[in-house]
């Protein structure tokens, strides 16, 4: 169980860097959109962040007991993350979404490390 927890964790960790690397990359670009790697990305930091709570809940909730109040804040970023992303647009992409993806998914990040 450790070792499909520990994967889990480096998939989680990866689709945070490739959503926040995603709006880095772009930041000098003249031509800003949210890319399919940030799509996949952040349906993939929803699902592989529910596992870890559920491996977390299962696990130690008789010995440390989980911040729920912490756990609901990044769900809710999450899919709001998750719905900018799969928003269907028109002709031409969404130019804001761009900074609106940026700043809910370094906000996200921001909260899973500095909220204790």
């Amino acid at each position: 169980m450790s070792t499909l927890h520990s994967v889990i964790l480096l998939l989680h960790l990866l689709s945070m860097a490739i959503l926040v690397g995603g709006f880095a990359s772009q930041a000098n670009s003249s031509f800003r959109s949210i890319s399919p790697g940030q799509k996949h990305a952040s349906i993939s930091t929803l699902i592989t962040g529910l596992l870890l709570v559920a491996f977390l809940e299962t696990s130690q909730a008789e010995t440390t007991g989980l911040n729920h109040s912490k756990i609901v804040l990044k769900l809710l970023i999450s899919l709001a993350l998750c719905i900018l992303c799969f928003m269907p647009r028109a002709k031409r992409p969404w130019h804001k979404g761009w900074l609106a993806s940026g700043i809910l998914s370094i906000t996200n990040t921001s909260i899973a490390v500095l909220w204790s």
